[in-house]
């Protein structure tokens, strides 16, 4: 393990050097967040199902970093991304939402979920999942 100066970046000097049988844990001011989507449920025998995302964030600097849902974007270019979701609030931390799988293209597609997590220090993380969306 070594030690930097914090201002400068600096090289201070060696720590710990792995002979002594020495053992460290490094921390980074950086928040760690994954995410994962998956379908939950069917609304109503419609062609929206209804999309749970599960997350883990850690952040060893913060214990209540801020997290917004930043986008939701389709492979299909003919999607009308508006009219595709439901019940999501962009901008804000919403993991609960209805997708739209009405897929007549003949080919799979998927839905890609973007989060941003942001610590006190003005440190982020992006998370991004997919939502694979078959053909009918």
């Amino acid at each position: 393990m070594v030690e930097f100066d914090q201002t400068t970046g600096a090289f201070v000097r060696v720590v710990a050097d792995g002979t002594s049988g020495e053992r460290g844990t490094t921390f980074s001011p950086r928040p760690f967040f994954n995410v994962y989507a998956h379908v939950a449920a069917e609304r109503d025998r419609s062609r929206f199902k209804h999309i749970v995302v599960d997350r883990r964030l850690k952040d060893f600097s913060d214990p209540t970093p801020r997290v917004r849902l930043t986008s939701i974007e389709s492979t299909d270019p003919r999607i009308d991304i508006r009219a595709a979701v439901r019940n999501a609030a962009i901008g804000e931390e919403d993991y609960e939402f209805d997708l739209d799988f009405d897929n007549d293209t003949g080919v799979a597609q998927h839905y890609t979920i973007s989060y941003l997590a942001r610590n006190t220090h003005d440190l982020t993380k992006i998370a991004t999942t997919e939502v694979p969306v078959p053909p009918r």
